[in-house]
């Protein structure tokens, strides 16, 4: 082969492994932002999930609240009606 000839295919190379390269570094970062939004996507459901429970936490938490609000009042009735009645006696 001439020296023509062999300098085309030696810059052809290197232009196909630049391109090469290129192309590698594209979907390096192509990847690398699909982790990110993985990441990310991972992290707002996460949150999403600890707000939900919180908030389940929260309302059971009244609930029993509620509940005991409403038997410190039967009872504190109960004593009450308890302490209007006469005292009898014998039983």
């Amino acid at each position: 082969m001439n020296e023509l000839v062999l300098d085309v295919l030696h810059q052809t190379a290197e232009i196909e492994e630049r391109r090469a390269q290129s192309e590698r570094e594209r979907l390096d970062a192509e990847r690398q932002r699909l982790e990110a939004i993985a990441a990310t996507e991972r992290d707002r459901l996460q949150l999403e999930a600890m707000r939900a429970e919180a908030a389940a936490t929260a309302e059971h938490d009244r609930a029993v609240i509620e509940q005991r609000r409403l038997e410190a009042a039967i009872l504190s009735q109960r004593e009450r009606i308890e302490a209007e009645r006469p005292a009898v006696s014998g039983w």
